[in-house]
């Protein structure tokens, strides 16, 4: 989601910085809140690792990437990167 913040467009995802799906004992998934301040007003470089927006020009980049250079292997390398795998 882009929110425009005094006068400049921001990149917000409410939902996966809200927590996630988490397996309990019985194989139930339940939800936990945790609170995450990674997808709020992230650098787009950053942003376009895990999202793709439909609009080239909501990429927020110098240099807008495509769907295939999204799904590349580099990209892929680069997401496990940002996550310190």
């Amino acid at each position: 989601m882009l929110s425009k913040l005094y006068d400049k467009w921001e990149f917000i995802d409410v939902t996966w910085g809200a927590g996630g799906a988490f397996e309990n004992e019985d194989g139930k998934l339940f939800f936990e809140k945790q609170l995450s301040v990674r997808y709020l007003l992230d650098n787009p470089e950053d942003f376009i690792l895990e999202h793709l927006p439909e609009k080239s020009e909501w990429q927020l980049l110098e240099n807008p990437i495509s769907k295939d250079v999204f799904f590349s292997t580099e990209m892929e390398n680069k997401r496990l990167e940002r996550i310190k795998l």
